[in-house]
């Protein structure tokens, strides 16, 4: 939910730190579709197209509520007239995911991570089995394709961001443990860093918005810098056991970052004076706050009981929503103890 935020605060503001976000919500799902892979799906009948369809309806029907609203409300009356081929790349990624990123029209621009995230769950089992063979083979083949993938392809591939996938699974791989002063301490020092550089000369390579500082060039340097200094923290959350409220705030973080840019939209807090755009970001704030509890209760919650269900009746060992507390098995020969926390699976 942190993460989601952060991802808000730079739609609402010049704090420019949503990449970040985004790149550690990579290396979470990374740890986490290793590690459900092997304790779930492995046992399944046909466990790659269990995986695929269990993945997909884990995010499709938010993400369909969530890409009707965007069309209906974010995208601008003077978009450009596009073809039919086009328009039917538009409606199929609006409901599929996939090629999101590459679309002439995103109305829901948040969404472009999702179908990154979608690509790879297509090699998402490789990397899986990869990371039987030590973390080390993990990182070393995922950033020999990322190095070759930003040279030669565009960013909408998933290629590009294997990388911050492969840091997740590299560290499930090495079973990575670490220690809460070394989390509290990667936080802090990321945290006295950016409070530095927002009050220094070199703020604009932080600061963003509508008319951002010719340093703003190197933000995206800034927030690999950021995802790496804070892997520590973010792989201490996963070690940790959850109540039904975390459970909760987790699955609500998917919800709250696809909802909030129609919200956004709707309520327009990029125009007025600076009262008038504090008084509609709290506005949106609570709207995006109810919809999410309500989106989150009336649907994410019921599709991903009969989901975890239909895994369940296909052979996966869990027949709930959450990762199992068995250790987890490797099929080729290896054991590796699982730290077992109840975490929601498929969060973002």
């Amino acid at each position: 939910m942190l993460l989601a935020l952060i991802v808000v605060v730079t739609h609402v503001s010049r704090f420019n730190l949503g990449h970040a976000a985004v790149y550690s919500f990579f290396s979470l799902s990374g740890y986490w579709v290793c590690s459900m892979w092997h304790a779930k799906y492995a046992a399944c009948r046909q466990p790659y197209v269990t995986f695929l369809i269990s993945r997909f309806w884990r995010l499709g029907p938010v993400f369909v509520i969530c890409s009707v609203a965007g069309w209906l409300i974010a995208v601008p009356n003077d978009a450009p007239v596009i073809g039919p081929v086009a328009s039917l790349a538009e409606a199929f990624s609006s409901v599929f995911i996939l090629g999101y990123a590459s679309l002439p029209i995103q109305p829901n621009v948040p969404a472009w991570s999702l179908d990154i995230e979608m690509q790879f769950y297509l090699v998402a089992p490789l990397i899986a089995i990869c990371a039987v063979y030590g973390w080390r083979v993990t990182i070393i083949a995922s950033l020999s394709l990322s190095i070759a993938a930003c040279l030669a392809t565009p960013s909408g591939l998933v290629l590009r961001y294997l990388i911050f996938f492969s840091a997740g699974a590299a560290a499930f791989a090495a079973q990575w443990h670490p220690s809460r002063s070394l989390a509290l301490r990667s936080g802090a020092l990321v945290s006295a860093a950016l409070l530095a550089l927002a009050i220094c000369p070199y703020r604009d390579i932080l600061l963003g918005g509508a008319h951002p500082g010719p340093l703003f060039r190197f933000n995206e340097y800034l927030n690999i810098a950021v995802t790496v200094a804070i892997l520590p923290w973010t792989i201490y959350t996963t070690q940790q056991r959850s109540p039904a409220l975390d459970r909760m705030l987790g699955d609500l973080s998917y919800i709250v970052y696809l909802v909030h840019w129609p919200v956004l939209h709707f309520v327009d807090v990029a125009s007025g004076s600076m009262a008038t755009r504090l008084t509609h970001i709290a506005v949106a704030v609570a709207a995006i706050a109810v919809l999410g509890w309500l989106i989150w209760k009336l649907v994410d919650v019921p599709s991903n009981r009969l989901r975890s269900r239909w895994v369940a009746a296909r052979g996966g060992q869990s027949k709930h929503a959450y990762v199992s507390d068995a250790v987890t098995p490797f099929p080729v020969g290896a054991v590796l103890q699982a730290p077992a926390p109840r975490r929601v699976e498929g969060e973002l």
